[in-house]
């Protein structure tokens, strides 16, 4: 009998699948991520699509359940602390609370909707 279970995993890893077998365990799939560590994301379950914010001001878009890298890109010179993707997966929203940064970015035209950035009192 096999059963097929899905691990986040923690760190710099995400989308760990591994599978029982009769055997026991064995490992199917790891999928990494080198940008740093990964501080916030969401999933728009319509359109298939995570988006991962890490510690160094990158962020990644991704195909589920794949995980094949769309884009990406970095935005910030400190962590981004949120991600949101709105209803239709169209927009994607990032802030960054150190420096008072709020970007919403429309990812299939790659076109900057909004970018704020509040005073930085150090």
């Amino acid at each position: 009998k096999k059963e097929d279970v899905e691990d986040g995993g923690g760190g710099n890893r995400v989308g760990m699948k591994r599978h029982r077998t009769s055997g026991g365990w064995m490992l199917r799939e790891r999928h990494f991520f080198h940008q740093g560590k990964v501080q916030c994301a969401t999933i728009h379950k319509e359109s298939s699509l995570l988006v991962v914010g890490f510690s160094s001001g990158i962020f990644g878009l991704y195909e589920l359940p794949s995980c094949n890298n769309i884009h990406t890109l970095s935005i910030s010179s400190q962590k981004i602390n949120s991600v949101s993707i709105n209803k239709s997966g169209e927009w994607l929203a990032f802030g960054s609370k150190k420096l008072g940064q709020l970007l919403v970015w429309e990812w299939q035209s790659e076109d900057y909707v909004l970018k704020k950035q509040g005073d930085y009192q150090g």
